[in-house]
């Protein structure tokens, strides 16, 4: 079963997709907190970790070297609601899969 870490603050988002990824056969946990993800990513090993780019208002995306770094085996998705190309492609500057 692949595991999810969905890092999200927005509470209708993370319904949203945890429903989806759920039906699809997936194990989904999730935080709301930036603070949170290493500890979650630390408890246990997920495959992938879906990163709200703007989480709290603040851009995750340099924190993705760091995740990249620390979990090299996690793939890590990048969710926004930019629509520049030029934001959308830095996520993946930074060492996004997706």
């Amino acid at each position: 079963m692949i595991k999810v870490l969905l890092a999200e603050d927005e509470e209708r988002a993370i319904r949203f997709i945890e429903k989806g990824l759920s039906k699809a056969g997936m194990s989904v946990a999730s935080c709301q907190k930036m603070e949170e993800i290493d500890s979650f990513l630390d408890e246990q090993e997920f495959d992938v970790l879906i990163l709200d780019r703007l989480f709290h208002n603040r851009d995750s995306s340099n924190l993705i070297p760091k995740f990249r770094k620390d979990y090299p085996s996690t793939r890590i998705l990048v969710l926004s609601a930019l629509s520049d190309v030029d934001e959308r492609v830095k996520g993946l500057e930074y060492g996004a899969d997706d």
